[in-house]
């Protein structure tokens, strides 16, 4: 059992990359691309974080630092700090996991142009597989859980 712990590496890590955490900073790195996956620091200014975040990166011969801009931490990011930080939105999603039923599904609210479905068959896994690779970088790891 031990060395199968010490074998044992995230799925959410892309294989290649190399996993580091650095004073609360949690980061893989792959190909000049630092993702920051975590932060358990004290620090709670958004703006700090990214500029500590992106210290540690150069540190780690990234070239980029790619972080998710979502509620929390990095909810104050607005578009004029991004553009301040010469930062390129890759993408904008929004997965939600929750109970499937249709109907409950019909009772989601949704702006315009926002589609929320069940995902219940092959073509539609698929898709979840495509959006989940564009929106990570890396294929969904729930896909390869045999439960």
């Amino acid at each position: 059992m031990r060395a199968e712990s010490i074998r044992w590496t995230s799925s959410w890590h892309p294989v290649g990359s190399r996993h580091l955490e650095i004073d609360g900073y949690e980061f893989y790195v792959i190909d000049g691309t630092a993702t920051l996956l975590n932060y358990r620091g004290t620090q709670h200014d958004p703006s700090v974080v990214l500029d500590e975040a992106a210290a540690h990166g150069r540190g780690l011969d990234a070239r980029r630092l790619r972080f998710t801009r979502a509620p929390g931490l990095f909810g104050g990011i607005d578009d004029d700090e991004l553009a301040r930080r010469n930062a390129t939105t890759i993408a904008v999603r929004d997965i939600v996991a929750m109970k499937t039923a249709p109907e409950i599904v019909a009772q989601i609210p949704l702006s315009p142009g926002v589609v929320a479905r069940r995902v219940d068959t092959d073509v539609g896994v698929a898709e979840f597989a495509r959006v989940s690779l564009d929106a990570w970088g890396f294929p969904p790891p729930i896909l390869d859980d045999p439960s």
